[in-house]
């Protein structure tokens, strides 16, 4: 984790996203339990910030991974580090040429072995 470094980057909207999810979703994975969307396998940098409060003091910390999952409403990263749950966060995701960035509140955060899960379910700005 690191401090946040100032990026041009606006989030996108909803119409953006379901561009992205038409350009860059792979395979569907396989549903481990009954959703309401379909997830998409991928494979992308990403990079998620998030404020860490310690008593009255805040923080922007950065945690990078990769992005596994995709969906219309919520994306899946592996990272090396935890993140709290009901963390607001934006994550830089890079697919393709441009990256973007999306907005979402971490609903899981899974130790595996070596590394951690990350669920987000995504908001987005008004068009």
């Amino acid at each position: 984790m690191g401090p946040i470094q100032q990026t041009e980057l606006r989030p996108i909207t909803r119409e953006r996203w379901l561009q992205c999810l038409d350009e860059f979703a792979g395979e569907v994975a396989p549903p481990f339990a009954k959703r309401r969307f379909d997830r998409f396998s991928t494979a992308a940098y990403a990079k998620l910030v998030y404020t860490r409060r310690l008593g009255e003091r805040k923080s922007a910390m950065v945690v990078t991974g990769a992005l596994l999952q995709l969906s219309e409403e919520g994306i899946m990263l592996r990272t090396n580090e935890p993140v709290p749950i009901h963390t607001s966060a934006a994550v830089e995701l890079h697919l393709g040429d441009e990256p973007v960035v999306v907005l979402g509140t971490v609903r899981h955060c899974t130790d595996t072995v070596g590394a951690f899960k990350v669920g987000l379910e995504l908001s987005f700005l008004q068009s």
